[in-house]
């Protein structure tokens, strides 16, 4: 969130937010949680397509 932060005057009409330890780290977490919840469906989906295949070829 680039305006999550501190509001800090770097010069006379110049300000930009100053981000504090706390929301540089839910942006890690963040990151990592959505590869994980990416990975995650990858592998239900999987497990779907692989019981799909197994009903077929143990029904024939």
């Amino acid at each position: 969130m680039p305006i999550s932060g501190i509001l800090t005057e770097k010069q006379p009409n110049l300000y930009y937010y100053e981000k504090n330890g706390w929301m540089k780290f839910t942006r890690w977490y963040n990151l990592f949680a959505m590869l994980w919840m990416a990975q995650f469906i990858i592998g239900c989906q999987h497990m779907v397509i692989a019981g799909a295949v197994s009903t077929w070829y143990f029904t024939r």
